[in-house]
C-alpha cells in the first residue's frame, strides 16, 4: 500500500468518525461508556490496535522529515495503544471514561479528528 493510499484510508476513517461524533454526540458517549464496561471489547480493541500498529511499524518505519513520517507515528501510537489496552486496561478505561462523561471534551476530540482526517485526505490526494 502506498503512502498516498494510507493517508487516504486514515483520512476517510478519521473524517467519518469526526463527522459521526459531531452529528450524534450522545451515540458516541454511549460507545465510549460501553467500551469501558465490555472487557472482551477492550481485548479485541487491544489486539486490533496492536496488529495495525505492528504492521505499520514493521512495513512503514520511515523516520525522514517528510509527510510519510506521520504514518510511522500513527503506527507507533497504535502499537502503544494496543499494548496499553492489553497490559493496563484500567488506565485506558479511565481515559475513555473521561470522554464519555465530558460532552465538550468529546466535541473537541471530534472536531480535531475531522481536521486531521481532512489533512490526511489532502495529503493522500494532492501532496504525497
Amino acid at each position: 500500500m502506498s503512502d498516498a493510499q494510507l493517508f487516504q484510508l486514515f483520512g476517510l476513517a478519521y473524517l467519518s468518525i469526526g463527522v459521526g461524533a459531531l452529528l450524534d454526540i450522545k451515540n458516541w458517549q454511549r460507545v465510549f461508556e460501553d467500551f469501558t464496561k465490555n472487557r472482551p471489547l477492550l481485548l479485541i480493541g487491544g489486539v486490533g490496535s496492536l496488529v495495525v500498529g505492528f504492521l505499520l511499524v514493521t512495513f512503514h518505519n520511515t523516520w525522514a522529515w517528510q509527510w510519510p513520517v506521520i504514518i510511522t507515528i500513527i503506527g507507533w501510537l497504535a502499537l502503544l495503544k494496543g499494548i496499553l489496552l492489553l497490559a493496563l486496561p484500567q488506565v485506558m478505561i479511565v481515559l475513555v471514561a473521561a470522554m464519555s462523561i465530558e460532552k465538550n471534551l468529546l466535541k473537541i476530540h471530534a472536531a480535531a479528528t475531522m481536521v486531521i482526517g481532512l489533512m490526511f485526505l489532502v495529503l493522500g490526494i494532492w501532496i504525497v
